[in-house]
């Protein structure tokens, strides 16, 4: 209980934003292959804010992975996430933008098990 209670304390800014946008999505929560995520069949593609993983409905578990990857840069990076990982991996799905050794996405794959 104390371990969980400094994860949520050191993610707390991924882990408010992610309650919000449960609440607004209303997804459906599932599992795969052993990781826990929310789904939403008008859900744009995924998003992955501290545990909580909210993907497009009927996922392949190659996204399913690939956020569960970023949720593990969520436990390192911690308060610094969003500005380190999500801001880039943000503006690399929305505009394109390509950063050095592929960051952030090329670790989440990495972290997340995803077979390249």
């Amino acid at each position: 209980m104390v371990k969980t209670f400094f994860l949520v304390l050191w993610q707390l800014p991924q882990y408010v934003l992610g309650l919000v946008l449960l609440l607004f999505v209303r997804p459906f929560k599932d599992s795969k292959e052993g990781i826990s995520y929310w789904y939403h069949p008008r859900f744009p593609g995924g998003i992955s804010l501290g545990s909580i993983i909210i993907v497009r409905c009927s996922p392949d578990v190659r996204l399913v992975k690939h956020e569960h990857g970023h949720s593990r840069q969520s436990l390192m990076f911690g308060p610094l996430y969003l500005l380190v990982v999500g801001l880039p991996s943000i503006l690399t799905a929305g505009l394109g933008i390509r950063w050095p050794g592929g960051w952030p996405e090329a670790q989440a794959d990495r972290l997340g098990g995803v077979d390249a």
